[in-house]
Parts: C-alpha cells; structure tokens; sequence
C-alpha cells in the first residue's frame, strides 16, 4: 500500500505554493481548504502550519522567520525545498491538487482497512457497510467544504432573501396541513420530527397521510420510508386505499366493486413515477443508519419517516432505554448532517384516561425522545372507540414541542374509513 501512496502525492505543488506563499504573503488570502494535514510532506507540513501561525499573529512570513522558529530547518535548507516561486494565480489549482490526493490517499486506507475487516467472522456485514459509509462520506465532506471555519456570510445573505427580501419561501417541507405549516413553515432540513401517539391512533396512517400529501404534489418531494412495523406491501396498500378513498377492509371481506378496483390501479400507476421509496426487513440502528444514508445517496430523499422506534432492536441483554437514546442522538444527527428532515413514529407509555390530551411527558422513554426532538407531534383522539354512522371523529393533534416557534392544539378530523386526517381549519391559542 505505501508505493500506491507515495503514488497519490504531488511534492512539486506541495513545494510551489510554499514558495508563493513565502514570497508573496497576500497570497494566503487565495487559500480557502487547505490545512497542515493535507501536505504528504511532514517538512512541508511543519512549514505550511508555521506560515498560518504567523500569519495569524500579523507578522510578515520570510525563510529567515521560518527558519527560526521551526526546530531543525535553517535558511539554506528552506530555499532548497521551497525553490522558485510560482504566480499566485495558480496557488488555487495547486491548492486543489494537493487536497484531491489527500483525499485518495485517505480513501485507499479506508479502502484497505475494510477489506481486512471483513475477512474476520466476527465482523457483522450490516456494520461494516454503515462503518465504511460514514467513513467514506466524512472524508468527502471535507472536500464539499467550501466556507472558511465559522464563516456566516452565506448564512446571512440566505437570511435576508427570507425574511426582508422575500425572494423565497424558508425551505420547509409543507405537510398540506394548515395548523402545522402555519405554525412551524413546514418541516425544516435538519429537524427531527417525533409523531407520537397511543396504540392504535393512527401513528402510521397520519404519516402516510403527509407521506401521500408530498408524493402526490405537482412537484413531488422525495420521501423514505423505513418500517420496522409493516410490510413494503402492507404500506403500499394502506397509502394506495386511503389515496384511492377506498375501506381497505372491503379487499379483506371480499366486497370490493369493479369501480375500487379501477380506482386502486389508477393510483398504483400513478406511484410507479414517484419519489417514494420504502425500506422493510430491517430492524437494528446501524442497519436504519445505513439506509437513511443510502436514501439520501441514491434518491435525494428531503425527509425519511422511521416507523417507529419502539420497534428498533439492539444486541442482547442491551438496556431498552439507553437503545432509544442512542437512536434519537443518531437520527439527530444523522438528519443534521445530511440536511434532511426525519421523522420518528413514537407509542405513549401511558395507559389511563385517553379523553386527556397527551404530553410530552407521556412519550415511551420520554427523556430522550423528548430533548433530541426539534418539534413533537401528540395525536389525540378521545372518540375513537365510540360508534359513529359517518366514521368521522373530531380529534387534535398537540404540537408539543416546537423548537423554532409556537406550540398550541391543531383540531383534525379523522375518517375512519379511509384512515385519513383532515383539515377542519379551527386552532386553539398557542400554548394549548
């Protein structure tokens, strides 16, 4: 492997930009990546780190400073190594160079440190393709790096086209209900999103609700789907029927009509061109971070639902409430990272009196769950045992937690029917 390193360097752009940066001090300000660490050269390196420190200290950089104040380099050697300068103007391409072969020669360690990882038995496959993913996209992420440490400039001029300017909607993802995207603009990229909610309160069918909502829009936003609870079909067929308004349980009796049938072969069609895409069959957190990864890599996906996470598995004899925390940190930090909004499916360990509306202190393992959300969704439905002609319920849902703004109660209708919420267009006071 050391001859394929020594391969993926290049001393001469490593040598010239020192020069430039020597001879000329202003060309420091062409540079925008480029870190010690990068150089293949541990003299170059020591060099480079020395030119930033004096820099930074407002001090004009020459070989007689350099020499110095770096131990074991003098003047005579320095000019060696350094040699003739080079225009400022390519210091840019250089800098490139010298970063693209840092980042192969990374990727070929990383690259052969997992072949000898998985000669080993004992290695689980699903852990070493999360573990050489998160490796091989930290090492590509340096290189999407395009702001200086800390810069807020972009962050500023993207602020102001929003809120001052109005040259864009903020970038929300709206669910098409009224009470929500009022009071949070709409799922934002980096959000994780808990829906919570007692057994059998529609947890599933209000995700696919908004599911149906982004998929079926005139310009259709990528979603995932990762179920730990039903089958791809058994979701494919909940959204399809509430989409189609057909009873899924007409299918299960046998009292379909030619005209259902027609209804659910019209949608079925019409989801082949959709961004929808659904994961089963899993049930562990390294395999739910690798596809949330996969999801993002191949399709784009602008938010992922994870159906839920009372469902998730750890290893045996593992405590069920550590599990869940460090699912919530790593969904967090998984929709941080990748600039997506996640939501997670969440049962209320609560088991009294369901006429009272839910808290956040009510979610299973609420701790967690609780502080690593960026905004909590509590469905609550007091009628939902009670005998209705119509199959229509009021019912609410408790925007809880909001950490960019208000909370307050959002008043649905559920339609038993169709396993659909709502709109009704009325709201409670903030704060409920």
């Amino acid at each position: 492997m050391d001859k394929q390193l020594a391969k993926l360097q290049n001393k001469d752009a490593e040598k010239n930009i020192i020069a430039e940066l020597v001879s000329n001090n202003q060309a420091l300000a062409n540079i925008q990546n480029l870190k010690p660490h990068h150089f293949s050269s541990g003299k170059l390196k020591r060099i480079y780190k020395k030119i930033l420190e004096i820099d930074a200290q407002g001090r004009p950089v020459d070989l007689v400073t350099l020499s110095n104040e770096i131990e074991g380099v003098n003047v005579s050697e320095l000019s060696y190594l350094i040699g003739e300068g080079i225009s400022s103007v390519k210091v840019k391409e250089y800098e490139n160079i010298i970063i693209s072969n840092w980042i192969r020669r990374k990727l070929l360690q990383a690259g052969y440190n997992f072949v000898s990882k998985i000669s080993k038995p004992k290695n689980d496959p699903s852990d070493l393709v999360s573990m050489i993913s998160e490796k091989f996209d930290n090492i590509l992420k340096i290189n999407g790096q395009t702001e200086k440490l800390g810069d807020i400039e972009n962050t500023l001029s993207e602020l102001v086209e929003q809120r001052v300017d109005g040259i864009k909607e903020a970038p929300g993802i709206k669910t098409s209900y009224a009470g929500i995207d009022k009071r949070t603009g709409g799922f934002q990229p980096g959000d994780l999103v808990t829906i919570g909610g007692s057994t059998s309160s529609g947890k599933t069918a209000f995700s696919l609700n908004i599911c149906e909502n982004l998929v079926f829009n005139s310009e259709p936003t990528p979603i995932g789907y990762i179920t730990l609870e039903l089958s791809k079909s058994g979701i494919l067929d909940r959204l399809i029927c509430t989409k189609a308004g057909i009873n899924t349980s007409k299918f299960y009796n046998n009292e379909v009509t030619t005209q259902d049938k027609n209804k659910y072969q019209n949608i079925a069609s019409d989801l082949y061109n959709k961004p929808f895409y659904i994961v089963d069959n899993i049930s562990s957190l390294p395999d739910i971070k690798m596809r949330v990864n996969l999801l993002c890599k191949n399709y784009e996906t602008r938010i992922i639902f994870v159906d839920n996470l009372q469902n998730i598995l750890g290893n045996a004899g593992e405590d069920f409430r550590k599990l869940i925390t460090q699912a919530t940190k790593t969904l967090k930090a998984l929709a941080k990272r990748l600039n997506i909004t996640i939501v997670a499916l969440s049962h209320l360990s609560r088991s009294g009196d369901e006429s009272k509306c839910p808290r956040l202190s009510d979610l299973k393992e609420s701790s967690s769950i609780e502080q690593d959300s960026d905004k909590v969704l509590l469905i609550h439905r007091p009628y939902k045992e009670a005998g209705l002609r119509d199959f229509k319920e009021d019912c609410s849902l408790s925007l809880a937690k909001n950490r960019q703004g208000q909370t307050g109660r959002i008043e649905l209708i559920f339609n038993r029917k169709i396993a659909r919420f709502e709109n009704t267009g009325e709201e409670k006071d903030a704060g409920f």
